[in-house]
Parts: structure tokens; C-alpha cells; sequence
């Protein structure tokens, strides 16, 4: 590893010792050299509190004795912490290899000693075995942060849809399974909104697959932003249909939150040059409301909601429909 072109700051007290010291790392080879006479005006050196046009160190030489002056300002852990955050190896510099600070080993944030009077070889092996350590430990923080990211990315992939970016089937399906279950045990009502978006097959084959994918991603949008409540899911249940679950909710509550969802469509106007029904882009939506009871079962609430798109869109689209409710056609485009 080159280290000559690696920027070195000397933090001693002393004026004489840092020259010196500067002085051997310059017949060393290395001309980028720092210096500050305490821990504090270390600390500004830094990324972090950067001083313009100056270059940040990327290892330290540290005056042990430095350590022992003020031991409770917190001088010390504050520059360790700062070093650390920013990867910069810190090597201590003793004249006592017997020195108080090193009896239960080395002060937190240093990785090696180096004992005074500095032989110019043995400063030399030190320098580049730090800086070769530190840059694999910024190696393996980098993999960590890799595998932590894909880590994330596979678990969001696993809960939500790759192109809408709300929640995937499968994720609906649990989610569905576990507040049918809560709602079972409380005895509180569970609804499920169906939407359907009107004639999109011939959208999608006459605009293209291209402008069919962006018109989902602008409908998904719409849909996200009409559900209110944390507690509740919007997910795509196939191709061109979307769900709401709704938890804690009756059917009026459902049908007020699809009827939300459908004047918001309306309201952005995306052109539908192939629909029966409206220039604009429209959609039907089946609504069904159970209490989970003994003797029913997740697969009677879909089964209802289902039905109840399918009727919609037999009464001639553009329109909710919910069992026992009223069903609720589209004001006139």
C-alpha cells in the first residue's frame, strides 16, 4: 500500500516534538503532514467540523501524554468518536511502554503504540500496517452496509408489489388472515374494497404496455393517498385490480372510502380514449362488511367482495356496489 500520499496529523503538545516528528515522516517520504497542540483543536481537523481548504487527516499521532492533562473533559472520547466515525486509524506515541494509560490496555479508539524516540523504519511498518488494517475495516463496514441494504430491499420486494409499489398479493393475504382473526376475537366489523379499472385491457393493448404501466403507478399513487389510517392496507390484488383492507370498519365506512377513491380518479382526468363509459379513466368496486362469527371464514369476505365488483360492472361500470347497500353509479362525467 502507497501511504506517502495519505495526509499524517501530529497532535502533541510540545512545539519541539511535533517538528521533530514532522520532520521523520518528511524523510519518510510523506509530505502531507498536520499538527495540533491538544485533542480539542484535533477535533476541528475532522470531518465534521472541516475547516475549509483544509485537507481531512487520515491518521493520527497522539502524545499519549495528552491523554493524562485534562482526563475529564471528555477531550479524548469526543476526538476517538469523531475519528471512528470517520475511519481514521490513531496511533499513540509513549516514551513508557509502563505509562498508566496502557496498564489495561489500549485507550478506546487507538489502534497501536509507537515508543519514543521513533525509529524511522519501525514508524514507517507502523503507519502502513494501520492504515492497511483500517482500510479493511472500512472494506467490511462497507459489505455490512450492502448486505444490510439488500437484506432490506428483499424484504420489501417480499411484501410489496415491484411496479405500484403498494403491497403485493401475497402480503394482502396475510395481512387480510390476521386482522380477519383480531377482528374475530373483538368482535369488530372487517370490510374489503375490490376496485377495477374500467375497460384497462383495451387501454393497455391500444396505449401500449409502457403507458398501461405508468397509468397503474398514477392509480396506486391516488390509492395510497386515500387511506387514511395506518391500520389500514391498500394492495394490488391483480393485474388491473386494486384492494383496500379496512379494519374496524361497516360497510358505510368501506363505501365512503371507495366512493373517496373513485372522485379522486375522476378528479385527475387520465385520459381513457377506449372507454364505454367515460373519456376519462374510471373504476368499479365491490364492497363487502362481515363481523367474523364461528362458522365463517376469510374466503366468505373475498368471495363477497368479488361478487359484489362483478355486479358492478354488470349494472354498467363507474359505479360501487356493496350487499345491502344501495348500489352508487358515478355523477355524470
Amino acid at each position: 500500500m502507497d501511504t506517502q500520499d495519505k495526509t499524517i496529523l501530529i497532535i502533541d503538545k510540545m512545539d519541539e516534538s511535533r517538528r521533530r516528528l514532522a520532520a521523520l515522516l518528511q524523510e519518510c517520504g510523506h509530505g502531507a503532514i498536520q499538527q495540533a497542540a491538544s485533542l480539542a483543536e484535533a477535533s476541528t481537523l475532522i470531518p465534521g467540523h472541516l475547516q475549509e481548504g483544509t485537507a481531512a487527516p487520515e491518521l493520527l499521532l497522539v502524545d499519549l501524554n495528552l491523554l493524562d492533562q485534562q482526563p475529564h473533559d471528555g477531550a479524548w472520547p469526543h476526538l476517538a468518536g469523531k475519528a471512528a466515525s470517520a475511519t481514521i486509524p490513531i496511533i499513540l506515541l509513549v516514551s513508557d511502554l509502563n505509562h498508566a494509560a496502557l496498564q489495561a490496555g489500549l485507550p478506546q479508539g487507538a489502534m497501536d503504540v509507537l515508543r519514543k524516540p521513533v525509529h524511522p523504519v519501525e514508524l514507517r511498518a507502523r503507519i502502513q500496517c494501520a492504515l492497511a488494517r483500517q482500510a479493511e475495516i472500512a472494506r467490511n463496514q462497507s459489505l455490512h452496509r450492502q448486505l444490510d441494504t439488500a437484506a432490506m430491499r428483499l424484504q420489501h420486494s417480499r411484501r410489496h408489489d415491484d411496479l405500484t409499489g403498494l403491497a403485493n398479493r401475497l402480503f394482502f393475504d396475510e395481512f387480510l388472515d390476521q386482522e380477519w382473526r383480531r377482528c374475530r376475537r373483538d368482535q369488530h366489523p372487517i370490510t374489503l374494497c375490490l376496485a377495477d379499472l374500467d375497460f384497462f385491457k383495451a387501454y393497455n393493448s391500444r396505449q401500449g404496455r409502457e403507458q398501461g404501466d405508468a397509468c397503474l403507478q398514477r392509480v396506486a399513487t391516488i390509492l395510497a393517498a386515500t387511506i387514511k389510517r395506518p391500520a389500514d392496507l391498500a394492495a394490488r390484488y391483480s393485474g388491473d385490480q386494486f384492494a383496500i383492507i379496512l379494519t374496524e370498519t361497516p360497510a358505510e365506512g368501506g363505501c365512503a372510502v371507495a366512493e373517496r377513491l373513485r372522485r379522486a380518479l375522476a378528479a385527475r382526468q387520465i385520459p381513457h380514449p377506449h372507454s364505454a363509459v367515460s373519456p376519462w379513466l374510471t373504476l368499479s368496486c365491490g364492497i363487502a362488511s362481515l363481523t367474523p362469527k364461528a362458522g365463517t371464514t376469510v374466503h366468505d369476505l373475498t368471495s363477497q367482495a368479488e361478487r359484489a365488483l362483478f355486479e358492478a360492472k354488470h349494472r354498467g361500470r363507474n359505479r360501487l356496489v356493496c350487499p345491502g347497500l344501495r348500489a352508487r353509479p358515478a355523477p355524470p362525467s
